[in-house]
């Protein structure tokens, strides 16, 4: 919660019980939020100093966070021949029906790991955000497609540079420097 929602929420005149919710609510709020900064530390302490990790977060959307579940939920990344595979195997490539003479694209597959999906599709939010040839790429799929279907598009995006990021052993701007992020 915000600072500036928080003072909005304490302005607001409730009675007795209202009040006391609210109290409740907002001291959970901060055991919580104590609660998550030290284990986000822990983490960091732990995964930090990985040299996987420290590339990832060169990536524009991915912070430590999301770099260290990355490497927890891949583990190798060799067992992947592709980044398309890996892609795959995080569930955002479309689901392809093919009859006859006729292919048709739907939705994405939405089969795979469940948490390395979201992560990459908060990642994409955050990417959409930072200036760069990322958020122009996703600004042009909106115009075309729309906001959800360009996060989703952006977070593919995301897993190939991953894919690309970690197994040749590079940086984002390597990446970047010799044109392999479209956009």
């Amino acid at each position: 919660m915000t600072v500036g929602g928080r003072q909005e929420l304490q302005a607001l005149a409730l009675g007795p019980i209202p009040s006391k919710i609210r109290a409740d609510g907002l001291s959970l709020l901060r055991l919580l939020d104590e609660q998550i900064r030290d284990l986000d530390q822990e983490l960091r302490r732990h995964w930090g100093e990985d040299p996987r990790v420290q590339r990832l977060i060169t990536i524009p959307g991915i912070g430590p966070f999301v770099a260290i579940v990355l490497v927890l939920e891949l583990g190798d990344i060799h067992r992947f021949p592709s980044a398309k595979h890996l892609a795959s195997y995080v569930g955002l490539t479309p689901r392809v029906r093919d009859s006859a003479e006729r292919t048709r694209h739907g939705h994405i597959s939405k089969e795979g790991n469940h948490l390395l999906r979201w992560v990459l599709v908060l990642a994409a939010t955050q990417a959409a955000r930072s200036p760069g040839p990322l958020r122009t790429w996703f600004r042009a799929v909106q115009k075309r497609k729309g906001k959800k279907i360009a996060r989703v598009a952006l977070a593919r995006r995301l897993a190939e540079i991953v894919y690309q990021v970690w197994k040749e052993k590079i940086d984002y701007f390597t990446v970047l420097g010799h044109g392999g992020v479209r956009g």
